[in-house]
């Protein structure tokens, strides 16, 4: 027997599943008939947002929520893309006039949505968030680009232009400053998502 990690005076009754520290009768937390120590319980509590409060040895377990899932969080990430790409062209539509603090908004609505619908923390999704970003604002560009365009032409036959010529036509009105936007959007959409893989950490 050794001496417990968080009451050096008591001699321990088990080792913690997790970090195999010694814990004694009076710190030892039991979850899934595993024993745990405090620190842990109070660590795995901050993963799962909520409390999760140790039952004392011999009790009955407790079942830990489940994790975070994937799939939801990338499928709300993708659809606040959707929203944010629809919602920044058409603002450029009816005003006219590209305001890039929206790249931004669109970035922090992608993390917001994807770290919400996870329900916790995942190492892909900050990465995966970052890049459905990128892809919504390149989006909402080529919408904004397609509809000057095809109303310039007048062609009723055009409804969407290729791929090749959007990189020609906004190549040739490409602002430098946007790229400070876009960065920082996408930094938003990785942020939200990091931070809560931090928080649990």
């Amino acid at each position: 027997m050794t001496a417990c990690a968080a009451h050096p005076e008591l001699l321990s009754v088990a080792s913690c599943h997790r970090c195999q520290a010694p814990v004694c009768g009076t710190c030892e937390s039991r979850l899934d008939g595993a024993s745990y120590c405090r620190a842990c319980v109070d660590q795995l509590s901050r993963m799962l947002g909520r409390p999760l409060e140790g039952a004392p040895a011999g009790a009955a377990p407790i079942t830990p929520a489940a994790p975070a899932n994937l799939g939801l969080g990338v499928a709300a990430a993708a659809a606040a893309g959707l929203l944010g790409a629809l919602v920044w062209f058409g603002v450029v539509v009816v005003t006219d006039f590209k305001l890039g603090l929206l790249a931004v908004g669109i970035g922090w609505l992608i993390g917001f949505a994807a770290m919400k619908a996870a329900g916790g923390p995942s190492p892909a999704l900050p990465w995966i968030s970052l890049a459905i970003a990128i892809a919504a604002m390149i989006g909402g560009e080529y919408l904004i680009v397609n509809h000057f365009v095809t109303t310039a032409v007048g062609d009723p036959g055009l409804t969407f232009i290729p791929f090749d010529a959007f990189l020609e036509v906004y190549g040739k009105a490409f602002n430098p400053l946007d790229l400070l936007f876009y960065a920082i959007g996408a930094w938003e959409a990785y942020k939200l998502p990091a931070r809560a893989l931090r928080a649990a950490a």
